[in-house]
Order: structure tokens, then C-alpha cells, then sequence
């Protein structure tokens, strides 16, 4: 019973060697007392030995009561070992007697109760005090009480040495013991945790297996839904608006359904442990783009600006999980996006160095997304990264809840797992940002220099179809349904597509078709077939047929983490997952086939009823992209802002060589007067046009004249001497890209043939002006250019031209750079809005100018919209028809009130809107709504202009509308006299 409450096995290791120690000291100390009895060693040292058993069994007893362990410790080492220690070596005998034996006992005893800098300091002390104390009796011998005899020297010796051995001894094997047992619980303990991560790995595994078969088995109908519906949408007759309706609802509905999918494996395979995270080396400058294209299309869907911002120092190449990265700042931008009614989203990249410049030293890669959306609350932040937690449903109205509220989870999850972190910011109804900080290696430290925003790929109706007459694809898939999808989703590509329901008939059709010399170009693989897997079937292609070397895509609805790696380890070519859209399908495919038989041809269109567009075929693409390559000019960048058009970017560059003569030799003439304010607004102009035409040579020379020409000064002999070399070097470039375009435009003159411009005029109603307001003539020629077939456009090269064209052609929206000399963007805007003819004319910012401040200056000065140049023309033809759209509903307004109508507040409504604005405010509101100007309504509140523009733009964030022209439309209505 004793035993078990001293020793219990559940005592942790220490205060089972207290005891031990603690019992053995006060055993001996008994013995020594009643031995110094008999050696004549003195009634004091038999008191003292004495004390020091008692308070042994003293502590031992308090601190087991107690649990008060590490303060006995104490109590032993400054009582026993420092004080009755000390007195009892004077009282017998001192080193001619048995008290240093238990010096021995004492330092071992600390050495074993104590840890860390506590036990070195403690083991030194008493060290040192032992041997103060042999020192002060061989000084002063006087102070040791000697023993009467030489016999009880010796048996005092031999009492305490035998003592001291049979307490160490005693000690060390409890000790021991103690140590036995601990392991023992301890391998128990392995052996239990081992057992249970041998049942949860079965039963991870299991459940891979199970969402494995579970996301082929939904994956799979999915595809087949997603793919008949595209068929359905691309053959419907233009007047079946509910078919091609309904079937744009099915697609967002099946992409939203996929996407839970994808997050709810995703978030499992994190959950079960069996995410790994990669560290390979990744150029930084594909990731931005990257996510660029991610935030363009989610942003283009809801009618939103997308900025991507990167810090021009970042590292090139980065070593780390290039695609989880990309997941966690993909799932900012389609939340931002999703969120987010009015305004627009920002993306920003930069990277902040560990100590040390060296490649490899590595850092933290930071990328935050912005958006002007409906923010969070301060009680739901902690929420946002639980588990199918969502913040509230209700509020604000008009936003659909979408998704399970897993995507923030996995990302906070995959950053953590990369040792990152991520943090939210957000003003609720104002808009929030998301920024992870990740850290990253460093492979290549070289500056990744400007980036460059690029568009994403325009509508499939714009841009170039592909052909590849005479190319063969084997599709093998077990399940008919998917054969017909793919089928289907290649149609009007001229591919010969053939079908296999299993890898046998692969194997078998792969060599016929070897045999009679007409080998497939691509075989398109499912994974998960009954009997021979995907896998299976491509390891036997290899062995089966000599020199096997068709490029095998695996197709399969099997989208678990680490299934690409798998893929493309094994040896194919390219991985694609089910539902797959007839964009990636193509791209894959094409990727493979020989460029000799692919031609590129601009999407049919008729053209006034007289024709078709002859096609651009792919020789004469190559070699015009070769040859405008050697040129400095990227026939990829050009396309892109002509929405993949040939005719348009022809036209584009057509504008520009026009243009071209008389620009540089205005250029020439401001740089020879030394007008460096003008000189730089032609550079700027000269920079926006290039970038358009994808002319990269000559838009890096204009940028760095620019750079050089804004910060020069009337007295920068230094600046002057860089800009008298940077000129020549831009002429040079100059020269060769005219040589460039040139040469095109005779390549591709045969594209006019057949084209009746005349017809091609009149075929558009043009219901609408517009008016283009740009100091620089080329970019007014090529706005008119792609605008001319939609609108009536009107052009100005100035703000004050622009004021006065106003007055007599009473245009219907207004496009407006903001660099022009004179008067600029800024003042030509506030005056447009100051006159009560023109305040309510929608006014979009068409600008070289991306910096997000000028972007927040722009619609804060209250324009509607601000597009930056290079512009893509589907994106700037859509928001100038959205903004049309709007003015026109408020003109019908204000039609109807000419003609004897009354326009009035709809009370109800605006005091429904205005609610929450004090009355102040609401009276500001009210004149806005009925019309009034920023002037006029400072005039009649006796408020200065400029505070009541800011005010209006308080009022406009507060009341969630864009501008003033949505705040009328929304209050005001008509009432018929």
C-alpha cells in the first residue's frame, strides 16, 4: 500500500526518483545517528543526522500530499544539502571523517531533480561550497570537532561510505525501474498509435478510392450534360432566345456544380493528410499571367475592370508549388469577382527578400486581391476560413450565395501546409483584400521586370477557328455518350474522329491504322474503363507497337490532387479533365498536330449579304509571324487587341502607317525646340498605339523616351544628353517596324478582295455618337476604325475642340483620355459635367494611364467607366454599350418631359434608398437625382463646387449606386399630364 502511493507507475519519472532519494537519505540518516552514538561523534551530530532524516521524510510526504514536487526539490538542496550538510561536516570530523561521502549523494541527487541552465548552476554551487568547506578546516582546523579515536574515524567513514553507495545504489535502480516501465508505456503507446495509422490509412485509402470512383461516376454525366449543352447553344437559330437563354443557364449551373466537386475533394485529400506540397523551380512571370487570365474572365462575365499589378523586382524564377499558388490567389479573384457588383478587382504581386541576395536565399511571395465589393463585417471575419461556413446570406440584396464555402478553407489550409499564412482586410460595403504571404525559394534572382497586363483570349465568335483536314483522332472511352461529346465538340474542325469502347480495340485499331500507313495523329484516353484501364492500355501501346510515338491525352473524370503528376510521370502527353470544354479540348489536340495541315481562318461572318471572309491560312500566319518577329512585332500581342481578328488588326495597322509619317515628324520637331512637355504627350500617345499593335521594339524605345522626357528639366544637361541617345534608337525601331508592317499589309492584301466596304458601312444602323476625345490623331483614326461599324463616331484632339464639337452634335457617350496638353482629361471632365447640356452624357476614360489611383481618381470625378490602353475592342464595345444602355433609359426620361411629361421624385423609392443619409445629404441627393450640376448645387446650398462633388461621390459609394445617372434612373419617374 506504501509502495503504491510512493511508487505508483502513474507518477511521472522525477517524482518517483524523489521519493527513492528521499527514503534511502532518511534510512541513512538514521543509521549514521544511531552509529555516531556508538563512535562518540557528540549528541549534535546525531541531532543533525536526525534532522536531516525527519525533514527527508518530511518533504517527501508534503510534496506527494501536495503535488508541490519542484519546490521540495528546492527545500532538499538549500536545508539538507547546504545547511545541515554543512553543519554536520563541522560537528564530525570534517574530511577526516564520513560527511563527504554524502557530498557525492547531494550533487547527484541535484544533477537528476533539475533541468537546463537551473542544474549546471545548482551542480557548480554545491561543488564549490564542498570545497570552501575542506578549505576553511585546512586553514582553520580549530572549527572542525575532531573524533576521539582513530576507530571512530574509521567507522564513521566507512558509515557514511557504505551509506552514501546504498542510496546512490537504491536510487539508481528505482531509477532504472522507473525508466523500464516508462518505455514499456511508452511502446505500448507506439505500438496503439501504430495500429491506428495502419486503420486510418486503410481508411484514407479506401476513401480515395471511393472519391476516385465518385468523381468519375459525377464527373462523367456531367461532361455528358456540358457537352450536348454546348452543341445545343452553338446550333440554335439566332431568334430562339429562351434555347440559347436556357442553355447559357444550364453551362453556369454545370461549371458551379463541378467546381463543388472539385472543392469538395480537394478539401478532403487536405482533411485525410495526404496533400503533398511540390517544390519546383516555376517562372513567376507565367504565374501572373496566369492569374491574370483567371481575374479577365471572371471579371469581363459581371461587367467589372480587372488590374494586375507586379513589382518589377520580383525574382524570375521562384522554387515552390507553382499550382496550389495559383489555386490560393485564383479562388481571392473568383470570390472577389463573385462579390463584387460595381467597380472593379486588383490583383498585386510582390515579393519581400530574406536577408542576403544570393539566388536561393529565398522570401515570402505576397499576392493580395482587391475588390470594390460588399465587404465583410467585423463578427463574420473569423468565419470566412471555417469550413462550409458561409457569412450572412441576407445581406446586402441582390448577391446570390454561390458554393459551399469551401474555397477560402482549402486555401487557408494549402497556405498553411506551405508554411504561409493568409490575412483578410475589409470595410463592410466598401470592399475587401484577401493577401497570402507564401514563402518561396529563389532559383533565378534577375529582375522579372514590367509586367505587362494581358486580355484574356476574346468570345468564341470573334476570334480564329482552327481546321486540320485530313488529321485522324482515336477517342477511346467505354461510355458512348462521352464518344458523342467529343465527337460533337470537334465538329467544324475537319478532324476524322474515331471511336474505341475499350483498350483492346485501341490496340487493335492503332495498328490496322499503322499497318495501312495512315497512323492517327492523337489519341484522346479515359482512365477509369472496365478490365484494361487507361494506364494499362498505354503501357501496351508502347510495348505492342514498335516505335509507338502518337501523343496520348488522358481524358478522364478521375480530378484528385496529384492525378496530372501521375499523367504526365507515366508518359502523356497532356491531362485533361472531364467536363472538358471545347476550347481546352481544341487547344490540346491542336497543340499536337502537324502546323502544315492546321489552317487559321477568321470566323465566318457575313459581310452585307455579298460574301464570306477568305481565310488567313496557317503558312501565311507562320510567316507573317516570322517575319514580323524579326520586325520587333508580335503578331500575338497585335491579335489580341483586335479580338483575334485579321481584319481587324490589318485595319489597326493600316491607321498607323497613315498615321506614322506625320507623327514622327512632329516628334522630330518638339525634340529639336526642346518642348518637353509636348514631346512627352507624343511619346505617350506613340507608347498606347504600339502596345496595340504589338510593336515591342518600338513601344519599349517610346516608353523609355517618355520616362526621360517627364523628368527633364530647362536646366537637365544630363537628362537632355540620355534623351539625344534614346531618340536615335527610337527612330531606328521606328523604321524597322514600318519595314514590318509594310511588308504585312502586302502579304495579306488579298484579305480585301471580295470585302464591299460600301456594304460593309451601311449594314449597321448607327443609332448612337460617340465622341472620342485624344490628342493624338493616329489613336482617334483607330478608335473610328473599330467603333465605325456599330456607332457614329465623332473625333476631337482636344479638350477644348471637344467642348465646342459638343454644341453641335450633342453625342451620345463620351470616350476621354486623360493625357492631352492644355486641358487635360481632368478640367475637360469637370467642364463637360459643370454645363447642364451635356452633365448628363456618360463619359468613359479611354487612357494609357493604369495606375489604380488615377483609375480610383477617375470614377471618384465621376465618370462612368475607365478603360486603359491597349484596349481590346469586345471589352470597350461592351461597356460602352452597358453605359448606353442606362444614358438611354434616363434620355426617354427626359424625352418625355420635353414633350409635356412631368419627371418627379418617386418618393417612396428615394426614401427608401436615401434612408440611412442624414438630411443634409438626402438634399443633395434629391437635386441630384432631379439633374442638378455639381455647380448649380453648390450655388443653391452655397457650398463650394469641388465640396459638392466630393460629396455627391460620398453620397454615390453610400448609396451603392455607380453614378449619378444610375441614382435618377432608379428614383425618377414619369407621370403623363
Amino acid at each position: 500500500m506504501l509502495f503504491d502511493k510512493y511508487f505508483d507507475k502513474n507518477l511521472n519519472l522525477r517524482a518517483r526518483l524523489f521519493n527513492s532519494f528521499g527514503f534511502t537519505g532518511a534510512v541513512i540518516g538514521a543509521l549514521v545517528a544511531a552509529s555516531s552514538s556508538v563512535t562518540g561523534a557528540g549528541l549534535l551530530n546525531v541531532i543533525l543526522n536526525l534532522s536531516a532524516s525527519l525533514c527527508a521524510v518530511f518533504l517527501i510526504e508534503y510534496a506527494n500530499r501536495t503535488g508541490q514536487f519542484e519546490r521540495c526539490y528546492n527545500i532538499t538542496v538549500v536545508v539538507v544539502f547546504f545547511i545541515l550538510f554543512a553543519a554536520l561536516y563541522f560537528s564530525a570530523g570534517g574530511y577526516h571523517g564520513g560527511t563527504p561521502s554524502f557530498f557525492v549523494f547531494s550533487v547527484t541527487f541535484t544533477a537528476m531533480m533539475f533541468r537546463g541552465k537551473k542544474r549546471t548552476a545548482l551542480v557548480a554551487s554545491e561543488i564549490v561550497f564542498y570545497c570552501a568547506l575542506c578549505l576553511i578546516q585546512y586553514f582553520m582546523p580549530g572549527l572542525v570537532s575532531p573524533f576521539p579515536s582513530e576507530w571512530s574515524v574509521a567507522t564513521d567513514i566507512a558509515t557514511g561510505f557504505v551509506g552514501a553507495s546504498l542510496a546512490l545504489v537504491f536510487a539508481m535502480a528505482a531509477s532504472f525501474q522507473a525508466y523500464d516501465s516508462q518505455t514499456k508505456k511508452l511502446e505500448a503507446a507506439r505500438l496503439e498509435a501504430e495500429t491506428s495509422r495502419l486503420k486510418a490509412e486503410a481508411a484514407n485509402e479506401a476513401k480515395t478510392a471511393f472519391l476516385a470512383n465518385m468523381s468519375h461516376e459525377i464527373r462523367t454525366p456531367l461532361n455528358d450534360i456540358l457537352g450536348l449543352n454546348e452543341i445545343i447553344s452553338r446550333y440554335a437559330e439566332p431568334g430562339q432566345i429562351k434555347i440559347t437563354e436556357g442553355a447559357a443557364d444550364i453551362k453556369e449551373s454545370g461549371e458551379s456544380l463541378k467546381n463543388l466537386i472539385g472543392d469538395l475533394l480537394d478539401m478532403s485529400k487536405l482533411v485525410s493528410g495526404g496533400q503533398e506540397i511540390a517544390s519546383d523551380d516555376y517562372n513567376v512571370s507565367r504565374l501572373i499571367r496566369a492569374l491574370s487570365v483567371t481575374g479577365e474572365t471572371e471579371t469581363r462575365k459581371r461587367g467589372l475592370q480587372f488590374t494586375a499589378n507586379a513589382a518589377p523586382d520580383i525574382p524570375s524564377v521562384l522554387r515552390g508549388d507553382y499550382e496550389r499558388v495559383k489555386q490560393i490567389a485564383a479562388n481571392f479573384l473568383t470570390n472577389a469577382a463573385k462579390y463584387t457588383e460595381r467597380g472593379g478587382v486588383t490583383m498585386s504581386v510582390n515579393f519581400i527578400r530574406e536577408s542576403g541576395d544570393e539566388a536561393g536565399s529565398g522570401g515570402v511571395l505576397r499576392l493580395s486581391v482587391t475588390d470594390t465589393g460588399i465587404g465583410i463585417k467585423s463578427e463574420d471575419r473569423g468565419r470566412i476560413f471555417e469550413k462550409f461556413s458561409r457569412i450572412d446570406q441576407t445581406e446586402p440584396a441582390g448577391y446570390g450565395i454561390e458554393g459551399a464555402g469551401l474555397g477560402l478553407a482549402i486555401a487557408k489550409e494549402l497556405a498553411t501546409l506551405m508554411c504561409g499564412d493568409i490575412t483578410v482586410d475589409s470595410v463592410y460595403g466598401i470592399g475587401s483584400t484577401f493577401t497570402a504571404s507564401i514563402p518561396q525559394g529563389v532559383s533565378d534572382a534577375a529582375p522579372m521586370g514590367e509586367f505587362e497586363q494581358e486580355k484574356t483570349r476574346p468570345a468564341e465568335d470573334s476570334v480564329l477557328t482552327r481546321t486540320a483536314s485530313g488529321c485522324r483522332v482515336l477517342v477511346v472511352d467505354d461510355n458512348p455518350k462521352n464518344q458523342r461529346v467529343v465527337r460533337n465538340l470537334l465538329s467544324g474542325t475537319l478532324l476524322s474522329v474515331d471511336s474505341a469502347m475499350n483498350g483492346s480495340a485501341c490496340l487493335d485499331m492503332v495498328k490496322r491504322a499503322k499497318d495501312a500507313g495512315d497512323s492517327y495523329h492523337v489519341i484522346l484516353m479515359d482512365y477509369m474503363m472496365p478490365g484494361m484501364d487507361g494506364m494499362e492500355t498505354f503501357d501496351l501501346l508502347g510495348e505492342a507497337i514498335p516505335g509507338f510515338d502518337i501523343p496520348v491525352i488522358a481524358l478522364t473524370a478521375d480530378a484528385l490532387f496529384g492525378v496530372s503528376e501521375m499523367f504526365i510521370d507515366a508518359g502523356f502527353a497532356d491531362y485533361l479533365s472531364k467536363p472538358v470544354s471545347k476550347r481546352d479540348l481544341e487547344d490540346a489536340i491542336f497543340a499536337f498536330l502537324p502546323p502544315d495541315r492546321i489552317t487559321f481562318a477568321t470566323q465566318t461572318e457575313s459581310i452585307g449579304g455579298r460574301g464570306k471572309k477568305p481565310s488567313f491560312h496557317t503558312e501565311e500566319y507562320l510567316a507573317s509571324k516570322r517575319e514580323l518577329s524579326n520586325q520587333g512585332i508580335s503578331l500575338y500581342e497585335g491579335m489580341k487587341y483586335a479580338s483575334g481578328n485579321i481584319m481587324r488588326f490589318r485595319e489597326n495597322v493600316r491607321v498607323f502607317m497613315e498615321q506614322s509619317e506625320g507623327a514622327r515628324s512632329e516628334i522630330e520637331k518638339r525634340a529639336d525646340a526642346l518642348d518637353w512637355t509636348a514631346l512627352s504627350f507624343l511619346l505617350h500617345s506613340l507608347k498606347n498605339m504600339t502596345a496595340t499593335l504589338g510593336a515591342v521594339d518600338l513601344n519599349a524605345s517610346a516608353a523609355k523616351a517618355e520616362r526621360i522626357c517627364r523628368g527633364m528639366t530647362e536646366t537637365d544637361e544630363e537628362m537632355e544628353k540620355l534623351l539625344r541617345y534614346a531618340m536615335p534608337m527610337m527612330y531606328l525601331e521606328w523604321g524597322t517596324t514600318c519595314k514590318g508592317f509594310k511588308s504585312f499589309l502586302g502579304r495579306t492584301g488579298y484579305l480585301e478582295r471580295g470585302v464591299d466596304h460600301e456594304a460593309q458601312k451601311e449594314n449597321a444602323e448607327k443609332t448612337h455618337k460617340v465622341l472620342v476625345i485624344d490628342d493624338d490623331e493616329a489613336m482617334l483614326e483607330l478608335v473610328r476604325a473599330q467603333l465605325a461599324r456599330q456607332y457614329e463616331v465623332i473625333t476631337a484632339n482636344g479638350g477644348e475642340r471637344a467642348l465646342r464639337v459638343m454644341k453641335e452634335e450633342n453625342p451620345d457617350i463620351i470616350l476621354l483620355d486623360i493625357e492631352m496638353p492644355g486641358m487635360d482629361g481632368w478640367e475637360t471632365l469637370d467642364r463637360i459635367e459643370d454645363n447642364p447640356a451635356t452633365a448628363d452624357i456618360p463619359v468613359i476614360f479611354l487612357t494609357g494611364r493604369s495606375d489604380s489611383d488615377d483609375r480610383i481618381k477617375g470614377m471618384d470625378a465621376g465618370a462612368s467607366d475607365y478603360i486603359t490602353k491597349p484596349f481590346e475592342r469586345d471589352i470597350l464595345l461592351a461597356n460602352i454599350r452597358r453605359r448606353l444602355a442606362s444614358a438611354m433609359r434616363l434620355r426617354s426620361m427626359l424625352e418625355a418631359q420635353k414633350n409635356g411629361a412631368v419627371l418627379e421624385l418617386d418618393g417612396k423609392k428615394f426614401e427608401e434608398l436615401t434612408s440611412k443619409l442624414n438630411e443634409n445629404d438626402k438634399e443633395i441627393a434629391r437635386l441630384m437625382a432631379l439633374g442638378g450640376t455639381n455647380r448649380s448645387i453648390a450655388a443653391k446650398l452655397n457650398y463650394a463646387p469641388g465640396t459638392i462633388k466630393n460629396k455627391a461621390t460620398q453620397i454615390t459609394n453610400e448609396l451603392g449606386v455607380k453614378d449619378r445617372f444610375e441614382l435618377r434612373e432608379l428614383v425618377l419617374k414619369v407621370k403623363q399630364p
